[in-house]
């Protein structure tokens, strides 16, 4: 949470008691009532709060950015309607997380990550996923009058997997690009040397006052070029 905080992201989760940094006055916190409930504020971070508030048991609720407020909430107690206080954090976090609560139950349907050793790799899926789920979200809630039935989820995974590999398919058979440094390969000249065309234009000589010769010549290009001459042409023009 402070760290997040330093990052100007503001958030709220529920915390176990077991976890190792939570202070010990916090943890042996016990409400007598139903609705009542207790703030803690961090002495070095102001911001940082633990609120706990009692339903049927404590709830226990981190939060870098929530202002110590009381709401009320519905409860059916006996098969009566009652209502009940409750901080006002809390009743954001309820009210909101069902929105992540449904976004996970969605991932899970069709869930393509894996476990791994490595975060990165488990975060890449994880965003893979939930792109692919808001897509469908975005497909679902729009109006499009050519199709008389929506898609199902799997229905609009398979449309999206057919048309990448169909986009796939037309780069494949599109004309080729010469791709640098490996198509430009360098070959051996049947027969006599020739004068490398790059010192040529740059007017070297060697010792004896002679043109630069060499035996090899670019596969693409067809042109002489001597073997140190090879990558600054290749750089001037391609």
């Amino acid at each position: 949470m402070k760290d997040l905080l330093k990052s100007g992201i503001y958030a709220s989760g529920t915390v176990n008691t077991n976890r190792k940094y939570l202070p010990t006055n916090i943890k042996n916190v016990k409400l007598a009532d139903n609705g009542s409930s207790k703030c803690f504020q961090c002495i070095e971070e102001p911001n940082l709060t633990c609120t706990v508030w009692k339903d049927k048991k404590e709830i226990f609720l981190l939060s870098n950015g929530a202002k110590n407020e009381i709401t009320t909430v519905k409860r059916r107690i006996g098969g009566n309607v009652s209502y009940v206080t409750c901080p006002k954090v809390i009743a954001d976090y309820n009210k909101y997380m069902g929105g992540v609560d449904l976004a996970d139950q969605y991932r899970k349907y069709y869930d393509i990550s894996r476990k791994s050793r490595k975060w990165w790799i488990y975060m890449f899926w994880y965003l893979l996923d939930t792109t692919v789920n808001n897509a469908y979200i975005i497909y679902s809630t729009t109006n499009f009058p050519s199709e008389k039935k929506s898609k199902t989820p799997l229905d609009f995974r398979m449309s999206l997997i057919e048309a990448i590999l169909k986009e796939k398919r037309i780069v494949e058979t599109g004309p080729q690009t010469i791709v640098k440094n490996k198509s430009h390969k360098r070959i051996k000249i049947d027969g006599r040397k020739k004068r490398c065309i790059r010192c040529i234009s740059l007017k070297r000589k060697t010792i004896s006052n002679r043109a630069i010769e060499s035996s090899w010549t670019c596969e693409i290009c067809q042109v002489c070029l001597c073997v140190n001459c090879f990558g600054p042409y290749d750089n001037e023009h391609h």
